[in-house]
């Protein structure tokens, strides 16, 4: 496997109804298999198999086919694909829920490693979304962690209308941890709650999440809800600790003045299994 340079997948809206996955858009043509998936002749599941597609291969020119289909209450989609499997190039049609919303190139050394998130399905339960971050290395998959990003329902259905970015941060002053992963659900628009979680690849080969930090939101001229992170690489942080900075302002019209209403700190300390919370003096 060959990884182009990281791009982050953003993705966009197609109105259809039920619960769904936003569609992959914004012209952006590949992304990556997130699992053991098939590449099929038409968008039907009963269509010949032309391939089966190892974890982390490479699929390009991807293209909404306007077929969708039922499964883990969701509606998904069709996508039309190429990909190059054993050195023979393939073209057909593949189900976006085996397809990565974003990630992100873990290889050193020499070996082909990859970090890729993708959407489950809808939790009726909990009433949000389902993910799955993991960690594939030389075609296989050597770690998981489900985890749901933030998700708000609005009036027009229950779609998965985020965007999910993900990027490095430094992962100095955290013992045994060998990439620092940010993963955020951000939704472009006015008093919709975001976050970003924090997600650790340690030397040991495992996938653990960070501690979850505070939603942040915002409308204009109105509130800010907003998180800031320090890491032990910052100026200010401390080894081994995570803190959060919550700070929350709401304009006065009587006195034309931003008012906090919320200026709280949230620390915690990585033991190299997880994290405890820890009050700062």
């Amino acid at each position: 496997m060959k990884y182009a340079p990281m791009i982050l997948l953003v993705l966009a809206i197609i109105s259809v109804a039920g619960n769904y996955p936003s569609r992959f858009g914004w012209g952006k043509d590949f992304t990556y298999s997130v699992c053991n998936t098939v590449l099929y002749l038409n968008p039907d599941s009963l269509s010949p198999i032309l391939v089966r597609i190892p974890p982390g291969e490479y699929l390009h020119t991807l293209k909404f086919s306007g077929r969708t289909f039922q499964a883990y209450s969701s509606l998904w989609g069709w996508y039309e694909a190429t990909c190059s499997v054993g050195g023979i190039e393939y073209s057909g049609f593949i189900q976006d829920r085996d397809l990565a919303y974003t990630y992100i190139s873990l290889s050193d050394e020499g070996t082909d490693s990859l970090f890729v998130f993708r959407i489950l399905g809808f939790n009726q339960e909990d009433d949000t979304f389902d993910g799955r971050a993991s960690v594939i290395v030389d075609g296989e998959i050597i770690a998981s962690l489900d985890h749901q990003p933030c998700w708000w329902s609005y009036s027009d259905g229950r779609a998965f209308n985020y965007d999910i970015l993900a990027w490095f941060e430094d992962s100095s002053g955290f013992t045994g941890v060998r990439n620092l992963i940010a993963l955020e659900s951000y939704f472009p628009a006015c008093g919709y709650p975001g976050r970003t979680d924090l997600l650790f690849w340690t030397d040991d080969g495992r996938l653990i999440c960070g501690p979850r930090p505070p939603e942040e939101s915002g409308e204009a001229y109105i509130f800010h809800n907003s998180v800031s992170v320090i890491l032990p690489s910052d100026s200010t942080g401390i080894d081994e600790h995570i803190i959060f900075r919550i700070n929350g302002e709401a304009y006065d019209e009587g006195t034309g003045l931003w008012e906090d209403f919320r200026n709280e700190i949230e620390s915690y300390l990585w033991t190299g299994e997880g994290f405890e919370e820890k009050f700062l003096d």
